[in-house]
């Protein structure tokens, strides 16, 4: 309910025609209904999540890094779509953009399966700032760089590099940090982290679209505002993926994630 709420009130606050107030009173809805889930949670005889597990700073602070890098990758699939739509912008055709756009997911899949096995020795917490650092790097590339549709598809591969080496090492920690007995609630939460991510961020790029637009309804403004948005979150989720993790827990390896 909470989750729900939140992310109604961003989209109601994305050019949907709601009132300030409707918004207002779907942000005091989520408040509510949060501080409600926990209130219960720490009450109940069987909860449905210890808060225990999560209290911990190697789990909770983990948990928002992953969070972050869900959000920053899939940020950028919502954003560029709608800047290069019908290949109108910087005239390039627009059977191009989906080529240019796979360049994140790929550079991801391939940072996720062979990150392990290149850096094996490497610990969790130095691959995980590691591939924050090189996120926040793309993402700043592509703030501050004014190109095309290749210099924009070579950044969001390196952008997906980043996030391909970041996000299986910071799941691998937060998992290390939580004790073997709650390991399937660890799972959940990182499960969660990944829906509630993901969804945030194409919200996110959405409400700055629509912050950023101008009557001729372009979209560079916007766009800009998107893209450091998202390097923010980027920069928060390297921090919290690179805070020292407990050497307790399920020792979960990045094969297993």
């Amino acid at each position: 309910g909470a989750s729900t709420a939140f992310l109604l009130a961003l989209s109601a606050a994305s050019g949907l025609g709601a009132t300030p107030l409707a918004v207002a009173a779907l942000g005091g809805a989520s408040a509510i209904a949060l501080a409600a889930f926990v209130w219960r949670e720490r009450h109940a005889h069987s909860p449905l999540i210890d808060l225990s597990v999560v209290r911990p700073p190697a789990v909770s602070v983990g948990l928002v890094g992953a969070m972050g890098a869900y959000l920053v990758l899939f940020g950028p699939l919502t954003l560029f779509p709608q800047l290069f739509a019908g290949g109108e912008a910087r005239g390039e055709a627009g059977t191009h953009v989906g080529l240019a756009i796979s360049a994140l997911p790929a550079g991801f899949a391939v940072a996720a399966v062979g990150g392990s096995r290149l850096l094996g020795a490497v610990g969790t917490r130095a691959r995980a700032l590691a591939g924050g650092a090189l996120a926040a790097a793309a993402l700043a590339a592509l703030v501050t760089v004014d190109g095309g549709l290749g210099t924009v598809a070579l950044w969001l591969g390196v952008l997906g590099i980043g996030l391909g080496v970041f996000i299986p090492a910071n799941n691998a920690a937060i998992m290390g940090a939580i004790p073997a007995r709650a390991a399937a609630v660890g799972g959940g939460l990182l499960n969660m982290g990944r829906g509630f991510g993901t969804a945030l961020g194409v919200a996110i790029v959405a409400l700055c679209l629509h912050a950023g637009s101008t009557p001729g309804g372009t979209h560079e403004a916007g766009a800009r505002l998107a893209l450091l948005s998202l390097l923010a979150v980027a920069v928060i989720a390297a921090v919290a993926g690179a805070l020292p993790r407990s050497p307790e827990g399920t020792q979960a390896s990045l094969d297993e994630l």
